[in-house]
Protein backbone atom coordinates (compact mmCIF):
# COMPACT_ATOMS: atom_id res chain seq x y z
CA UNK A 1 0.00 0.00 0.00
CA UNK A 2 2.72 2.69 0.61
CA UNK A 3 5.36 1.09 -1.91
CA UNK A 4 2.37 -0.53 -3.98
CA UNK A 5 4.84 -3.77 -4.13
CA UNK A 6 6.61 -2.34 -6.97
CA UNK A 7 10.03 -3.95 -7.52
CA UNK A 8 11.78 -0.32 -8.12
CA UNK A 9 9.68 1.59 -4.84
CA UNK A 10 10.96 -1.15 -2.37
CA UNK A 11 14.44 -1.36 -3.53
CA UNK A 12 14.73 2.14 -3.56
CA UNK A 13 13.24 2.04 0.15
CA UNK A 14 15.51 -0.60 0.99
CA UNK A 15 18.56 1.52 -0.44
CA UNK A 16 17.51 4.22 1.70
CA UNK A 17 17.36 2.36 4.92
CA UNK A 18 20.72 0.76 4.57
CA UNK A 19 22.09 3.94 3.80
CA UNK A 20 20.35 5.78 7.27
CA UNK A 21 21.88 2.47 9.15
CA UNK A 22 25.20 3.43 7.87
CA UNK A 23 25.07 6.93 8.59
CA UNK A 24 24.11 5.89 12.18
CA UNK A 25 26.87 4.30 12.70
CA UNK A 26 25.64 0.84 12.03
CA UNK A 27 23.56 0.59 15.50
CA UNK A 28 23.17 -3.23 16.80
CA UNK A 29 19.72 -4.44 15.96
CA UNK A 30 18.11 -1.62 14.19
CA UNK A 31 18.32 -2.79 10.59
CA UNK A 32 16.79 -6.66 11.15
CA UNK A 33 13.99 -4.83 13.32
CA UNK A 34 13.56 -2.50 10.59
CA UNK A 35 13.49 -5.16 8.29
CA UNK A 36 11.14 -7.18 10.53
CA UNK A 37 8.75 -4.22 11.17
CA UNK A 38 8.56 -3.76 7.20
CA UNK A 39 7.98 -7.57 6.16
CA UNK A 40 5.50 -8.17 9.19
CA UNK A 41 3.23 -4.68 8.57
CA UNK A 42 3.76 -5.68 4.48
CA UNK A 43 5.55 -2.61 3.56
CA UNK A 44 8.38 -4.33 1.73
CA UNK A 45 7.59 -7.87 0.13
CA UNK A 46 9.89 -11.21 0.31
CA UNK A 47 10.91 -10.14 -3.42
CA UNK A 48 11.91 -6.76 -2.78
CA UNK A 49 14.14 -7.93 0.34
CA UNK A 50 15.55 -10.84 -2.15
CA UNK A 51 16.05 -8.40 -4.58
CA UNK A 52 18.24 -5.99 -2.04
CA UNK A 53 20.21 -8.83 -0.81
CA UNK A 54 20.99 -9.86 -4.38
CA UNK A 55 21.53 -6.36 -5.64
CA UNK A 56 25.16 -5.60 -6.52
CA UNK A 57 24.56 -1.92 -7.96
CA UNK A 58 28.02 -0.29 -7.40
CA UNK A 59 26.29 2.98 -6.35
CA UNK A 60 24.62 1.19 -3.80
CA UNK A 61 27.53 -0.80 -1.88
CA UNK A 62 28.73 1.99 0.83
CA UNK A 63 27.57 0.31 4.16
CA UNK A 64 26.01 -2.99 2.63
CA UNK A 65 28.55 -5.68 3.65
CA UNK A 66 27.96 -4.64 7.71
CA UNK A 67 24.35 -4.60 6.64
CA UNK A 68 24.36 -7.66 4.71
CA UNK A 69 25.98 -9.38 8.32
CA UNK A 70 23.15 -7.66 10.08
CA UNK A 71 20.44 -9.00 8.60
CA UNK A 72 21.71 -12.64 7.90
CA UNK A 73 19.02 -14.13 10.38
CA UNK A 74 16.43 -12.01 8.57
CA UNK A 75 17.28 -14.04 5.50
CA UNK A 76 17.39 -17.78 6.80
CA UNK A 77 14.09 -17.11 8.69
CA UNK A 78 12.68 -15.41 5.20
CA UNK A 79 13.96 -18.89 3.68
CA UNK A 80 12.63 -21.28 6.42
CA UNK A 81 9.25 -20.12 6.40
CA UNK A 82 9.37 -19.75 2.80
CA UNK A 83 10.14 -23.64 2.61
CA UNK A 84 7.86 -24.33 5.19
CA UNK A 85 5.06 -23.09 2.71
CA UNK A 86 6.45 -24.45 -0.16
CA UNK A 87 6.31 -28.17 1.81
CA UNK A 88 2.65 -27.49 3.43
Amino acid sequence: KYLDHRAESELQALYAIQSLVHKLGHPQGVLRTLFDTLYDEDIISEDGFNQWEKSKDPNEQEGKGVAMKQVVQFFTWLREAEDDISDS
